[in-house]
């Protein structure tokens, strides 16, 4: 990160970002080139460990792009407001984020995604 002095890592404050914010922006590869999708999320934080759950339709691009390639990144915002300036390059926004990268997991028990689906 380049402004390190604007880095959060107090896992608390990861923590409320992440229960805080409404969906997740999910990346993955599409062949040669990024697939990004809006998604709500469930997630579970476990000895300093997150997972996330999504869900999905049987078939589609997306589980095609997840199948082909596990390796994701998932995008995290809320809180956004603008902050002015009497000079343009000095305008900007005040938000949180959250930025990580993993690899998914394709749940295809239907007595796991329903205690998953009931967690969300």
């Amino acid at each position: 990160m380049r402004r390190k002095d604007r880095e959060i890592t107090d896992i608390d404050k990861i923590e409320t970002i992440i229960a805080s914010a409404r969906y997740m922006h999910l990346g993955m590869f599409d062949g040669e080139f990024p697939y990004i999708v809006p998604l709500h999320y469930g997630y579970q934080m476990e000895k300093g460990k997150l997972t996330f759950y999504v869900h999905c339709a049987k078939k589609g691009h997306k589980l095609e792009c997840l199948k082909e390639n596990r390796n994701v990144f998932v995008e995290i915002d809320r809180g956004e407001s603008l902050i002015t300036a009497d000079i343009p390059c000095k305008y900007g926004a005040e938000y949180g984020s959250v930025m990580c990268r993993g690899k998914a997991m394709i749940i295809e028990d239907i007595k796991e995604n329903v205690k998953r689906l009931v967690f969300l």
